[in-house]
């Protein structure tokens, strides 16, 4: 007890000399934190050129499917149905047309001309945009551990008007900035059933899924900030397109190589 009473003062000496009042001109002042969620898991766009009438798409569609389940919710796919092998032939069998304005002018801008064929992210792999089925899985492998050089993140809401003619589609974006991006917004639908030309044979009832139906704010899509909001009006009264199986998917990239760096795809709710 005598022992704790003698270091008592010695303790309170300590104590008092080690505060220091510090002046207001040195009050150091504090550092707001970035508290802004980055979806830094990139989800890989694979762009693939088809059609009804080309022997040799089935194969590609299974190697889709194939990577799908290789990479769940890590590749979001739009199928364009181009050239003379989505031209509908009625007196053949082949009623469908899958072709739209935005599919043909992909198509003509990548210089499509040998199905299948894919545009994966639309960058140049080994000088090249253009890629067999073949190289899509090395390709797809390559880029899964990747993320995005933008750090960016989309949000998409979709939500039916009170008639259920249509949809509110609302996407935000948010990017610590890397050159000059812009944001594209595509519509596409799956469960397409149709007459398909495989190898020599022909499947009558043959099921198309990613189907582009149509873009949102045009081919090219439109410019964007650090930071933006975008609504758009998706009208399905006449389309004949089944609501069950619509599906958006946005993107963003940079406009001086056309790169995408990050992809979000959400499905419709049925009307």
């Amino acid at each position: 007890m005598k022992r704790i009473l003698y270091l008592l003062p010695f303790l309170l000496i300590l104590c008092f000399s080690a505060c220091e009042i510090i002046d207001s001109d040195d009050i150091l002042t504090p550092i707001t934190a970035d508290t802004t969620t980055y979806n830094d898991q990139r989800i890989i766009l694979l762009e693939e050129y088809t059609g009804n009438m080309c022997p040799n798409c089935p194969d590609a569609a299974v190697e889709v499917e194939k990577l799908m389940k290789m990479y769940p919710n890590r590749i979001a796919v739009i199928a364009i149905h181009s050239g003379v092998f989505a031209m509908p032939i009625p007196s053949r069998g082949y009623t469908a047309d899958f072709r739209t304005p935005v599919g043909d002018s992909l198509t003509k801008y990548y210089g499509v001309s040998a199905y299948p064929n894919g545009v994966i992210n639309r960058a140049l792999t080994n000088g090249n945009h253009l890629h067999g089925y073949g190289e899509w899985e090395s390709i797809i492998g390559g880029l899964v551990a990747d993320t995005t050089p933008a750090d960016a993140n989309i949000t998409v809401k979709v939500t039916p008007n009170a008639d259920d003619s249509s949809y509110n589609v609302t996407v935000n974006t948010v990017t610590k900035q890397y050159g000059n991006l812009k944001l594209c917004v595509y519509v596409t639908e799956d469960n397409l059933v149709c007459q398909q030309a495989n190898g020599t044979e022909i499947i009558t009832d043959y099921n198309h899924d990613h189907v582009l139906r149509c873009s949102l704010n045009g081919t090219w899509g439109e410019t964007i900030g650090n930071s933006s909001e975008k609504t758009y009006n998706l009208p399905v009264a006449g389309t004949g397109w089944n609501t069950d199986n619509l599906n958006i998917v946005a993107f963003i990239y940079d406009e001086a190589n056309k790169k995408v760096l990050q992809t979000k795809q959400v499905k419709c709710p049925a009307l």
